[in-house]
C-alpha cells in the first residue's frame, strides 16, 4: 500500500537499457528513475532487445523478451513499451499480441518525430496501423504527431522528452554578458549540421570558439575538424555530465535536418541550464524553440546560422532575453510533471480494462 493506503498499480515497462548509451535509453531510463521513487507504482522492467539485421544474434534475445513478456504480463495491471520506430515497428505486434492473451491494457510509446503515416509506409502499412488501433493508448513526442495520429487510433496523447531538472538558476543575468562560447552535443553526423557549424563557425575571429562533442556516425570522423581554428571536436560526453558542459557555453547549436527528429532531449537539457539554442525549422523544433528561448534558421544554410550566431555575439541583451526565456522553457518539461501524467494515464487505462 502507499500513503494513502491504495494498492500500487503494476507496471511492467518494456524499453531501452544500457548498453549502448544513446537519446532513447537516456529518455527511457529518466522516467524509469523516476517511477521507482514513487510508493504508488510497483515497477517491473524489461530490457527491450535491439533490432539488429544478424538474425543469428537476434533470435536469443527476442526469445528471452517473449519469455519474459509471458512471465510479467500476468501479474501487471499495465504493460507499456516503449520504443524507437524501427522498434516499434519490430516488437508492437508480439507484444499486443501477448498482452491481449492476458487482459491486460498496453501503452506504447514511441520515441521521436516520425508520423503514423511514416511509420507505417515503412512497417507494414496496413497490418502495422491494425495492430496500433488495438493499443490502449500511444504516446507521442510531439503536438504534431497527436493531431496526425487522431484518426488513426483508439487514443492518442502528447508525451514529450523530459529531464529531470536540476535547481533553477537565480542568479541575476548580465545585460552585458558577452556570447563566445558555442556548443553542439549529439550525433556527429551531416543530418545534424555539422557541415554548416563548421562553415559558419569559421568565419569568427579568435573571440569566438565553437566545441563539438559526440560520437561520429554516418561515415563521419575526426578528420573533418583537421587545420580548423575555431571549431574544435572535444571527444564523447557522458550522460550524467552532459549539464555541467553545457553550463561552460553561451548558446547551444543544432542546425539539424534529420529526418526522424522530434524534441532533442540536448535541447531540452539546455533549456534546464539557461542556454538559448539555435537550431532549424525542420519537422517539429519551431514547437520546441521559439523566439523566446532561442533562434530558428533554415536547415542546409551556413549563411543563416552564422548570422544568427553573429547576431547573439554582437548583441548582449538579445542573448540575456533568450537566456530567460530559456529558463522559463524548462518548467514544461520536467520529469516530475511528466511522471505524473505518465501513472494517471496507466491507472486510467487499467481501470478501463476492469
Amino acid at each position: 500500500m502507499d500513503e494513502t493506503g491504495k494498492k500500487p498499480i503494476k507496471i511492467l515497462a518494456t524499453g531501452p537499457l544500457r548498453p549502448p548509451v544513446g537519446g532513447t535509453t537516456v529518455l527511457f531510463e529518466t522516467l524509469v528513475a523516476a517511477l521507482l521513487e514513487r510508493s504508488d507504482v510497483e515497477l517491473r522492467l524489461l530490457p527491450l532487445p535491439s533490432v539488429s539485421r544478424n538474425w543469428m544474434k537476434a533470435v536469443a534475445p527476442l526469445l528471452r523478451h517473449i519469455v519474459g513478456l509471458l512471465r510479467y504480463t500476468s501479474e501487471s495491471d499495465v504493460v507499456a513499451l516503449h520504443c524507437n520506430p524501427r522498434g516499434l515497428r519490430a516488437r508492437v505486434a508480439i507484444v499486443s499480441a501477448i498482452t491481449r492473451l492476458f487482459g491486460k491494457p498496453l501503452v506504447v510509446r514511441v520515441f521521436g518525430g516520425e508520423s503514423l503515416q511514416e511509420l507505417a509506409r515503412l512497417g507494414g502499412s496496413d497490418r502495422f496501423i491494425r495492430t496500433l488501433r488495438k493499443v490502449d493508448l500511444y504516446l507521442v513526442e510531439t503536438r504534431r504527431q497527436v493531431q496526425e495520429a487522431r484518426d488513426k487510433v483508439a487514443r492518442v496523447e502528447w508525451f514529450p522528452n523530459h529531464r529531470r531538472m536540476p535547481p533553477a538558476e537565480h542568479g541575476r543575468i548580465e545585460a552585458d554578458h558577452p556570447c563566445r562560447r558555442f556548443v553542439f552535443i549529439g550525433h556527429v553526423k551531416a543530418t545534424k549540421g555539422i557541415l554548416e557549424i563548421i562553415e559558419a563557425g569559421e568565419r569568427f575571429d579568435g573571440n569566438v570558439g565553437i566545441d563539438v562533442f559526440g560520437p561520429f556516425e554516418d561515415g563521419m570522423t575526426e578528420a573533418v575538424f583537421d587545420g580548423l581554428r575555431r571549431v574544435h571536436y572535444r571527444g564523447v560526453v557522458e550522460p550524467d555530465q552532459v549539464l555541467d558542459v553545457l553550463r561552460q557555453y553561451d548558446v547551444l547549436l543544432l542546425p539539424t535536418y534529420y529526418s526522424g527528429e522530434g524534441y532533442p532531449g540536448i535541447i531540452i537539457e539546455a533549456f534546464s541550464v539557461g542556454l538559448p539554442v539555435i537550431t532549424t525549422r525542420w519537422r517539429r523544433l519551431p514547437e520546441l524553440v521559439d523566439g523566446h528561448s532561442g533562434v530558428l534558421v533554415e536547415p542546409r544554410n551556413p549563411e543563416a546560422l552564422y548570422q544568427a550566431m553573429k547576431l547573439l555575439v554582437d548583441d548582449p541583451e538579445q542573448l540575456a532575453r533568450l537566456r530567460r526565456g530559456s529558463l522559463e522553457r524548462r518548467t514544461a518539461f520536467d520529469v516530475a510533471e511528466w511522471s505524473d501524467r505518465f501513472v494517471e494515464y496507466c491507472v486510467k487505462v487499467a481501470s478501463g480494462h476492469k
